[in-house]
């Protein structure tokens, strides 16, 4: 079957009108899941001094996991990187608790940290100076939504006041 200069043009023609609706549709469904998916935000709620010991010492690190979504939202994992100031690592870890936060709420999500003398020292410093330590706290946060699975990076500094 031989094509005319006309078959080929209008093939042409249904081609491009056939990607541009593709792409339409494409980037409709981004603007549908801007909508339908907000960040939630993540803040440090309060550390808590547990234990010290010959090796170091545990916290308890409270974070606040708001949700603005109108659905609830499931944690699969967390990874964290907390620091006295931006200089000296005191924890690093990876939790797999599942949690969940429900819709346009907030939960306290709480994790155990091992630290070590390094940085129960620098923080001693900060307190003996000003009874304040400031930290960072780095990581990110997954959550399952209906969207897929969606990190959601924390960089989040402050200082706390662990002696209260």
């Amino acid at each position: 079957m031989k094509f005319t200069g006309a078959d080929k043009a209008s093939r042409s023609r249904a081609t491009i009108v056939a990607v541009a609706m593709l792409a339409v549709m494409l980037s409709g469904c981004r603007e549908v899941s801007r909508r339908l998916y907000r960040p939630p935000t993540v803040a440090l709620h309060n550390v808590q001094v547990e234990a010290i010991g010959l090796t170091g010492g545990s916290l308890r690190v409270a974070l606040l996991v708001r949700n603005p979504n109108f659905y609830s939202l499931s944690t699969a994992g967390m990874r964290y990187q907390l620091l006295v100031g931006d200089s000296v690592t005191i924890a690093t870890g990876v939790d797999s608790t599942h949690r969940r936060v429900a819709a346009n709420d907030s939960a306290i999500v709480e994790l155990p940290v091992q630290v070590s003398w390094q940085g129960l020292s620098a923080a001693g410093r900060d307190i003996a100076r000003s009874g304040l330590v400031p930290y960072r706290l780095v990581g990110s946060i997954t959550l399952d939504t209906p969207l897929g699975a969606h990190d959601v990076p924390v960089n989040q500094r402050g200082s706390f006041a662990p002696l209260r």
